[in-house]
């Protein structure tokens, strides 16, 4: 089943600031995520405390999105490096 993928305004600032090639390979590894969940199984962990609430590894950087099943949504949140992501997240 496929997801229709949203981008939040915050996630969209942060990944217009990201190398062009890494936008790259972060907007194929979303798409690839909202084709198949299961396909990028081994790079999603859910976050501890936030339900439906995912982090996607790519490389040294990090999306978080949330997901939602019952309308097929996955909202991108916030996207960064691995080092800086989780600040401010609530």
């Amino acid at each position: 089943m496929k997801y229709v993928v949203y981008y939040d305004a915050r996630a969209a600032k942060e990944l217009a600031k990201i190398d062009r090639p890494f936008q790259i390979l972060i907007k194929r590894r979303i798409e690839q995520s909202a084709e198949n969940f299961q396909s990028t199984a081994a790079n999603l962990k859910p976050l501890k405390g936030k339900y439906d609430y995912y982090r996607l590894r790519v490389g040294s950087y990090r999306v978080v999105f949330h997901k939602d099943e019952g309308l097929l949504i996955i909202t991108i949140v916030r996207l960064g490096h691995r080092k800086n992501i989780y600040r401010d997240f609530d």
